[in-house]
């Protein structure tokens, strides 16, 4: 990141973060303070992977729901 310890140590000192300075301390402590910071707010944002996962959920659980039909018929036509 090209910043020397004490400078590091005053950045996290600050109220404030420019957002190059979060970003990049992101980027070197392999951590998303952005999405950390995103969780304070008092609504909630769904990523572009979270809609995708819960998309592929409900694709799923429907799936699931028509092979659960399928089972039942074919365990009535087994019993008779």
């Amino acid at each position: 990141m090209g910043i020397a310890p004490k400078g590091l140590r005053a950045y996290f000192k600050r109220d404030t973060l420019q957002f190059a300075v979060l970003w990049k301390l992101s980027l070197v402590l392999k951590h998303n303070f952005l999405a950390q910071l995103g969780e304070y707010l008092p609504y909630r944002f769904e990523t572009i992977q979270e809609k995708a996962l819960k998309k592929e959920l409900a694709e799923k659980n429907d799936y699931i729901q028509k092979l659960e039909i399928q089972l039942e018929t074919l365990r009535e036509i087994i019993q008779k």
